[in-house]
């Protein structure tokens, strides 16, 4: 490939990335879909800018410390994007609704990481079953069958958080 379709491609990637996944896919709890931005972001993007700074004749070590540092800029920002878009869906479409902690459990400590209770929760939206991601119950302070508010976007249940939780 030449240089320009190095360059139309990353542009392409970062578009699709930023704009194109769809807001469904990335909440997505199911299937290999929701593996998509993690693989753009630490494998195509920064493969795509190593060979685009090659045709500017930069060193191998520039470009290919340019291209793993990109992940320090494009991951993050990726991130603050998606956070928007939640919020955005939660102002816009929020709802709530009872839900129930089914699993709880500890989580054990490693020498990355203090050891936490997490638990999950379970609730219905027009007769059809989501469950809350693993949130951590920071206080310990729930148990299984216990009763809390989910809030949760009309247009995706599968974007929800636990609002008691949300700080924790």
């Amino acid at each position: 490939m030449d240089k320009k379709a190095y360059l139309f491609t990353l542009a392409s990637t970062l578009l699709i990335l930023f704009f194109g996944l769809g807001y469904f896919m990335l909440f997505a709890k199911q299937g290999s879909f929701h593996w998509l931005p993690f693989i753009l972001i630490f494998a195509v993007i920064p493969f795509l800018l190593y060979k685009s700074l090659q045709f500017y004749q930069l060193n191998t070590k520039t470009s290919l410390g340019l291209a793993v540092g990109s992940v320090l800029i494009v991951g993050p920002a990726f991130g603050l994007w998606i956070g928007e878009i939640s919020d955005y869906e939660f102002s816009t479409y929020g709802a709530t609704t009872k839900g129930i902690v089914v699993e709880k459990w500890y989580s054990k400590p490693s020498r990355k990481r203090e050891g936490q209770w997490l638990v999950k929760c379970k609730f219905t939206i027009d007769n059809e079953q989501y469950s809350t991601y693993n949130v951590r119950d920071r206080e310990n302070s729930l148990k299984i069958g216990d009763t809390l508010l989910i809030q949760y976007s009309k247009r995706n249940p599968e974007n929800n958080v636990i609002p008691a939780l949300k700080n924790n």
